[in-house]
This record gives structure tokens, sequence and C-alpha cells, in this order.
């Protein structure tokens, strides 16, 4: 039985409960308008921005269009959407988290965008950044378009902490091989003289939560993590070669123990640390020093990094209103639209004309530019078949701490999540 699709397993008292919502706070609008239904996830000031974003538009419609929203949990949106799609309840967009999107391609719930893109010719996709749109693409097709990027993947560092130790900050020149790791002896010490650190140049997460440097350091030893077809691809010379390295880089002792990501930074208990720039907003309200972002480091002659689609939007494939719906996402994703969207501070943009638009290059810190730069060389972050590899993420984050530590041997651990990722691969088509 295919993992996805569990429609007729799904419970009719689920499809009452959402009739019964629709019944309770959607508004009866005359004959003459056409309600469009949306559904959002995510944290109510970031769905207040969504709604204020879609209502500017539809002012302007040139017919009478009104807004109804269904707002629900991140981690049930596809679930509701197979519900709803099964029970005919209309909905014209729905808001993804990013896995989701590989499946409801897979299964046809999601309206195939590529027709829509060809025959509106006041669309480019040219003018959108290719890591960003391929981390949501389905065999070659989109099908749904983000708000914007949780990336690229950047060197975020503390300022005052490089000067305290005399250094330059980062610039092209790093390498993990050799700047990356100067820099990090020097920021290794003891402040409390309890004879051990306390103070480290990088976050521990880069390395043992999967997303850092893992991907980013494959390719540069000319591997990938995954197949085009969307399986793992990790027991490959190259990348074991890959993992070889980060061991060795681990072992020099200059990322941080004992300490959350958040909390370090803060507190200064590591320095630096590559994160995608959605953590700005965050480290904007937390940060009580100097702080700025540098492109990532270069790992043998090479420099790579990722970047993940925040909060795409897909047409459901049985919505009453394709083409309004159509028209509201070209508007998200429009310079006009996504100039507001950095106004808003919900993310980078993923229009070219904005991301190199003084309306973004002035938000600073970080320097902007250094992103804009470093989205010439970004990767999608996650496989084909991103849902299934959520399945596993766990096991390989505890798996590649293993390795780390020295209890098993990247070629032997990293076959155990291969055969895992198949196997979870396999059930779910």
């Amino acid at each position: 039985m295919r993992f996805y699709n569990a429609v007729a397993r799904l419970s009719v008292r689920l499809v009452l409960l959402l009739t019964l919502v629709f019944a309770a706070v959607g508004p009866v609008w005359s004959a003459d308008s056409t309600t469009v239904t949306v559904m959002l996830r995510g944290q109510p000031d970031m769905n207040q921005a969504i709604v204020e974003l879609i209502e500017e538009y539809l002012n302007d419609y040139p017919t009478d269009v009104k807004l109804e929203v269904l707002q629900v949990p991140g981690n049930e949106v596809y679930e509701k959407l197979q519900v709803m799609s099964a029970s005919d309840l209309n909905l014209d967009l729905v808001h993804f988290t990013t896995p989701h999107v590989y499946p409801a391609a897979h299964n046809g719930l999601v309206e195939n965008l590529t027709g829509w893109i060809e025959r509106s010719p006041d669309f480019d996709l040219d003018q959108y950044y290719p890591g960003v749109i391929e981390s949501i693409a389905y065999q070659g097709d989109v099908y749904a378009l983000p708000f914007g990027q949780s990336g690229p993947k950047m060197l975020f560092y503390n300022a005052d902490q490089l000067d305290a130790v005399g250094v330059p900050y980062p610039d092209l020149s790093w390498d993990w091989e050799s700047e990356a790791i100067d820099y990090g002896r020097r920021l290794l010490q003891d402040k409390n003289g309890d004879g051990s650190p306390d103070q480290w140049a990088f976050d521990r997460n880069l390395i043992t939560n999967n997303g850092g440097l893992d991907v980013p350091i494959i390719r540069a030893y000319g591997g990938r993590m995954w197949t085009e077809d969307g399986g793992l691809h990790l027991t490959s010379s190259e990348a074991q070669e890959a993992y070889q390295f980060l061991i060795s880089l681990w072992n020099t002792g200059i990322f941080s123990q004992g300490v959350s990501l958040f909390d370090g930074w803060s507190n200064g208990t590591h320095a630096m640390t590559i994160l995608g720039t959605s953590v700005v907003p965050r480290f904007r309200e937390s940060s009580n020093f100097d702080w700025d972002a540098a492109q990532p480091p270069a790992m043998n002659g090479h420099r790579y990094t990722t970047t993940w689609a925040e909060s795409p939007f897909g047409i459901p494939a049985h919505s009453a209103n394709k083409q309004v719906a159509w028209d509201i996402l070209k508007y998200i994703v429009s310079p006009r639209g996504q100039s507001k969207i950095v106004e808003l501070g919900l993310a980078t943009p993923i229009h070219r004309d904005v991301a190199t638009s003084p309306v973004f290059l002035e938000d600073a810190p970080p320097s902007r530019m250094e992103m804009v730069e470093a989205l010439a060389y970004t990767l999608p972050r996650g496989g084909d078949d991103s849902l299934v590899w959520g399945r596993i993420r766990g096991q390989y984050t505890s798996m590649l701490r293993r390795i780390l530590a020295g209890e098993i041997s990247p070629f032997e651990g990293m076959t155990m999540i291969q055969q895992q990722y198949e196997a979870a691969l396999a059930e779910s088509r």
C-alpha cells in the first residue's frame, strides 16, 4: 500500500469536521462574487502577513473575489489536502511544507504549473533562482511556487569575537582545509579556567544535524547525496571521501559541545555557524554584539551552499478557481509581491530583480550582496523524494554522530542508511 495515498483510510469524522469548519467560518457572498479558498499553515503572524498580501492584490482584481482562509498546523496540510480532494470540498491554494510538494505532485493532488507558466507571457521562470525551483520540482515540472527561500545557507559570524582574537573577517580566500581550521584554533578558549574549552569557533550542528556541510562537501568531492531518480548515493567513493574529511574536521576540536544552536550563538559559545537566511530575524532580535554573514568556505577547490523553498504554494487539482489562484500565485512571486515579502521580513526573495534591489540589499545586517553572490552556486537542499527522506532523517543524523565518534565506519554506517532509505522509497511508490 502506498505511503502517501491513504485517502481510503481517512476518517469520515475528519471530513465532517472540515465541513463544519467551513460552515462556521466561511462567509456567505453574493452570487456575483467568487470565493477563493486558501489553506495556510504556519504561525499566526506569518499567516496574517500572507492574507494581507493576497487581499492587497485582490483589491485591484478585475472581478469581485473574496478570500476565505483555513488555517491548519503544518503537519496536517497534506492529510487535509487529501480529504478535501476526495470529498470535493473546494480549495484553490494550499500552503505546503516543502517536503509535501513531491507526494502531492506524485499523486495528482496539485496542478502541474508548467503549462500555466508557458501560457503566461508576463511570467519568466528564468528570473527565479534555479536552486529554489529545483527543490520543489517533480520530474522536471513545476508544481508549486514559494513566496521566498530560507537560503542560501551562509557563514554567520560574531564580529566582536573575531576582533577579540585579532583576525580579519571571513572572505572568499577562506577554505575548510586551512583558514577555517586556523581561525577555529585561535577562537578555541577556556574562559573560566577549568581546563576545558568553553568557547569554540563553530556550532557543532554544522556536522551533526544534517544540512550544514554534508551536501556541499559531498558535491565538492565530486559526488552527490541523491541520485537523479531520488535514491541516496552515500556509499560512492566521492561521498566516502567527503565523510572522511568531515571526520578529520570534527576531530580538530573546533566545534562546540553541549550547547544548543541559538543559545550558543547568543551567549558567545560559538563564534560562527552556517544557517539559512530564515534565521536573520531571530539573530537581529537576540544578538547584543556586531555580526554579519559571509559566503561559506570553499572545499577541495569548490564552493557550494544550499537553499530551501520557503512556504511553497500549490493549486489543488480539484480547484474550482484555477485562473484566479494562478493570478494570485503569480502576484506573490512577482517583483511587487516579492518586495512586499522583503518589507514584511518573511523570507529571502526568489526573484532576481528583487534580490538585487535596494529594498533587499540595504536591509542589513547581514550583508545582502554576499547572499546574492552565493545564490550563483546554490544547490537545492534535499532529495527528490524529500518526504521519504524526512522519515529517516533522524536515523541519518544519529548515524552521522556515531561515525564522528568512531563507533562505525562511514561505509558501513551509510550502507545501513541507504538500505533504510531504499526500503522506505519502495514502500511509498
